[in-house]
């Protein structure tokens, strides 16, 4: 309504000089909004429809999904071969004889006597003072 008695309006200009207040015009907004959704729109440049385009972004997308996952596992490799590094270079202490001894005794007696295990208290008093005296030789 009115389209046909306003007048005709020149095309706007932008440079980049200078900042500018962007108006769009009725007509033109008529324009954009008029355009089926359902409708295929082709790309002036490239000639593919809008599914292609979609199809391509989403490729695109995975991609750069893909890749930064593979960056961040490489990132883990290396950190996880340098604390392997590390953790090679010290020996871990062995538990002395007389303390696994102890330990063995303990675990036998549990395994023996898995409904009574109160049964075990004499070598779980032992073996917490082979723990104390080995504390104290560190």
């Amino acid at each position: 309504m009115g389209q046909y008695w306003s007048k005709k309006q020149d095309p706007l200009i932008f440079y980049n000089n200078i900042p500018l207040n962007v108006e769009i015009t009725a007509a033109a907004l008529r324009a954009l909004t008029e355009a089926d959704s359902d409708e295929y729109v082709s790309s002036t440049v490239t000639g593919e429809s809008y599914d292609e385009l979609a199809q391509r972004e989403t490729e695109y997308e995975t991609q750069l999904k893909l890749n930064h996952e593979k960056r961040l596992q490489q990132l883990f490799e290396r950190e996880a071969e340098k604390l392997q590094k590390k953790t090679n270079q010290y020996e871990l202490p062995k538990p002395d004889k007389f303390y696994s001894d102890k330990e063995e005794k303990l675990l036998r007696c549990y395994l023996r006597n898995q409904d009574r295990v109160l049964d075990c208290w004499k070598e779980v008093e032992d073996l917490k003072t082979a723990a104390k005296l080995a504390q104290l030789k560190v």
